[in-house]
């Protein structure tokens, strides 16, 4: 094993960014209660069940996203912007807590007299990747945030329930985005609740230096707060989010904290430029926001908060709203991964029939199981060859788990269709341990948030 790999892993993770229940954590909310052991869930965690479906982005074309049509001649005065959105920024309690933005879609469907019911959230998709219970407070005409009638609940995970007050459209992990959907009984309230204003994409451009502000929920208990008035830095290439991997993102020097993620990044116009989701707690006033746009180059994928909502809303509408939105173009190992009481080991559980573990000749656990030890890749980013040890990571104070899910993170950011990596294993027979370098093939499928039934005729395995 080089010792380049855990020389090159430290120098990037330091400089990596992490978010999750509000832009600092990534891994859990324990680290926000300050709680750093390293004892691991036996239970092991998923990663993506996945099946070829339609190319979204086709479809995503009957989908609108509402944009000013025109701006004020001027910029307004900090205070005039700030009360001009903050009614657009809702408060997310999951199993953390996060901010979340409400936006003007047109999605196409009629639902009759509920027609001005149906609202449209766009938030993280690390805010509700882990499903469950999920509550959602919209601030009322006075900017309360604690009116029971603005208040609305639902549960994420499983097949999509009906008539929920708050349910997933669908979510996209390597573009950090999702989308939400609003369901409000009462005529009278929905007639209230404030929808933002999307900077036009065709004009996308957020200037060096512009001044810009966020909205968010810090702490999970200061929701609608607004931060001091900072300004957008260049967007960055090649940002490094932990689980999510290499990142396209607006660097800010505003001020966001846990509870921000999700949350409105706006301009002195009151238009929406972004969404918060990453900082680094080494450093001051360095954090990032999902820009609306992230390219002007047909050649590339545009990874952007328009783009990105617009594939999921369009898929899921094309289902019936009977399975989660997704991107195509996503690629999934198709595997279950457990680790061992202290999360210092980890190996595949479950592998799916016909995915690219299975090709890659995965062992799935039984009385042979496959330990996973190192994972080898061209890093097209870096331009060159990297190898990443599960035990050195562990070492350096990573869990086996989340040492895994930030190099998948990496992979799938930079590798495609028709590339490759290897895994070198560990492959457990009784007593006796052998070393296999087995090579992953990837080949396109496209991501479902978990299990939602059936598609065109499809049975999707439960996550």
């Amino acid at each position: 094993m080089k010792k380049l790999a855990l020389f090159l892993i430290c120098i990037t993770l330091a400089f990596t960014m992490t978010f999750s229940c509000g832009c600092m954590t990534f891994v859990s909310e324990k680290h926000i209660n300050g709680d750093t052991s390293d004892e691991g869930d036996t239970n092991g965690a998923s990663t993506d069940y996945s099946v070829v479906l339609d190319s979204s982005s086709e479809m995503a074309r009957n989908v609108t996203i509402a944009s000013t049509e025109e701006r004020p001649a001027s910029p307004l005065s900090e205070r005039e912007a700030r009360l001009q959105v903050a009614r657009t920024s809702v408060a997310i309690k999951t199993s953390g807590y996060g901010s979340g933005v409400i936006i003007d879609v047109d999605d196409g469907v009629d639902y009759g007299d509920m027609e001005d019911n149906i609202f449209y959230v766009v938030t993280c998709h690390h805010m509700i990747s882990a499903g469950g219970d999920i509550t959602v407070y919209v601030p009322d005409e006075n900017y309360s945030y604690d009116n029971d009638d603005y208040i609305f609940s639902g549960k994420i995970g499983g097949a999509i329930a009906e008539n929920q007050a708050v349910s997933l459209v669908g979510g996209d992990i390597v573009s950090d985005i999702a989308l939400i959907k609003l369901f409000v009984a009462s005529d009278a309230i929905a007639a209230t609740i404030e929808k933002a204003k999307v900077m036009d994409t065709s004009r996308y451009s957020v200037g060096l230096y512009e001044n810009v502000f966020a909205i968010g929920n810090p702490t999970g208990t200061l929701p609608g707060s607004a931060t001091s008035l900072g300004v957008a830095n260049p967007v960055r290439e090649n940002i490094l989010c932990e689980s999510a991997g290499y990142m396209t993102l607006l660097q800010i020097a505003v001020g966001t904290n846990p509870g921000n993620s999700g949350g409105g990044l706006y301009n002195l116009y009151g238009e929406l430029v972004g969404i918060t989701n990453a900082g680094n707690t080494n450093y001051e006033s360095i954090n990032f926001a999902i820009p609306l746009k992230t390219t002007d180059d047909p050649e590339k994928e545009d990874r952007g908060v328009v783009n990105v909502v617009g594939q999921l809303l369009a898929t899921y509408l094309a289902s019936g709203g009977k399975n989660y939105g997704y991107v195509s173009g996503r690629w999934s190992l198709g595997v279950k991964i457990n680790v061992n009481t202290k999360n210092t080991v980890i190996y595949f559980d479950t592998v799916d029939e016909g995915s690219i573990a299975a090709q890659a000749g995965v062992l799935p656990s039984s009385t042979t199981y496959d330990k996973i030890l190192s994972i080898s890749f061209f890093n097209k980013t870096t331009g060159q060859n990297e190898t990443y040890a599960i035990d050195n990571l562990v070492d350096s104070g990573f869990t086996a788990s989340s040492a895994f899910s930030l190099i998948m993170g990496m992979l799938k950011s930079t590798l495609v269709q028709g590339d490759s990596f290897t895994i070198r294993v560990g492959r457990v027979e009784g007593w006796k341990t052998t070393n296999h370098d087995l090579t992953f093939n990837i080949f396109c499928t496209s991501y479902i948030f978990a299990d939602t039934g059936v598609y065109d005729g499809i049975e999707i395995e439960q996550a």
